[in-house]
């Protein structure tokens, strides 16, 4: 790969993607050709609102797509004409920069496999409760109360993960500017940065996700939480407002309400039990394809560390 191939990728005259769009010249080999189609398909989570959290097939999407990008920047910095051109770069900052941010979106992955699995854990305990033959409405009632209270206690540290997560964007390679680099350094830094940011924007929804707002309404309060619930809205860029239903775990919380306020009378309705189990199963099965998801990531996201080892390793 000739300098100027690798120069393609140069931020210079787009920090900040504010020119959304590489226009890799045809001639780049195939790897680099993948990762501008990979970045093209997943740039708009970085225009994605963070007010309202993600459906689940959204956000496995996101999660696959970067699997994948991050396989071909792998396979990039693998070339043998990526190692020569790069191989006599010498910036320890530079390097220490990029090995850092490696390794923090990889923490924040893990942080984010150990709360999905938790989850998994909490809604398999409820389901396995609903289950029973003789179920009494005491047991319902603690059981619901232990999914929420664990909810609860999961938003503490999703809350921190958020914001460890706002704290790397913000300071995403601001240490390095293209004046510092050469064209080399600044194709490999422009290319990590923005699958970086849109990793980071991916992470925040799926945060978002795992901990909307959960309480144990009392059933004199469940339709004013059941209109809350269904008539959420984006805001959009553009100003355009598009309303949104629930999603599966936002379903779960208004189907346990319900289920809540049908106990109010002593009394255990099949129809809202089945109801409960149904929207549980729903989301087991979201969160098993949410781990696969990130599983997948968090693969791939080792093997590019090892790529940027061994490309600085002679």
């Amino acid at each position: 790969m000739r300098k100027s191939d690798l120069a393609a990728f140069s931020p210079a005259a787009k920090c900040r993607y504010k020119n959304r769009s590489i226009s890799l010249p045809t001639r780049l080999n195939l790897s680099a050709q993948k990762i501008e189609e990979g970045l093209d398909e997943l740039r708009s989570w970085q225009d994605a609102p963070l007010s309202c959290p993600s459906k689940a097939e959204e956000l496995l999407r996101g999660l696959l797509g970067l699997g994948e990008l991050y396989t071909c920047i792998a396979d990039f910095l693998n070339l043998p004409s990526t190692r020569r051109a790069l191989g006599q770069s010498r910036h320890e900052m530079w390097l220490d920069g990029l090995l850092q941010s490696s390794i923090n979106y990889l923490d924040a992955c893990s942080r984010i496999q150990d709360a999905t699995s938790l989850l998994k854990g909490s809604v398999r305990e409820l389901q396995s409760i609903l289950r029973r033959s003789k179920l009494r409405v005491l047991d319902i009632r603690n059981n619901v109360d232990a999914f929420v209270s664990f909810r609860k206690g999961m938003k503490k540290e999703i809350a921190r993960s958020q914001a460890i997560l706002k704290q790397q964007e913000d300071d995403m390679f601001e240490a390095f500017t293209p004046s510092l680099l050469d064209d080399n350094l600044c194709a490999i830094t422009n290319v990590l940065r923005e699958a970086n940011s849109i990793m980071n924007s991916v992470f925040r929804a799926l945060l978002l996700f795992l901990s909307p707002s959960v309480s144990r309404p009392k059933p004199s309060r469940w339709p004013s939480v059941s209109r809350l619930v269904l008539k959420r809205v984006i805001i959009r860029d553009d100003d355009h407002q598009e309303s949104t239903g629930p999603n599966k775990l936002e379903s779960v919380d208004m189907e346990l309400s319900k289920l809540l306020e049908s106990t109010s009378n002593k009394h255990i309705e099949s129809k809202k039990i089945e109801s409960a189990k149904s929207k549980l199963q729903a989301l087991s099965d979201c969160i098993e394809g949410l781990e696969s998801g990130l599983e997948r990531l968090f693969r791939r996201l080792i093997h590019t560390r090892v790529c940027l080892l061994n490309l600085f390793s002679g």
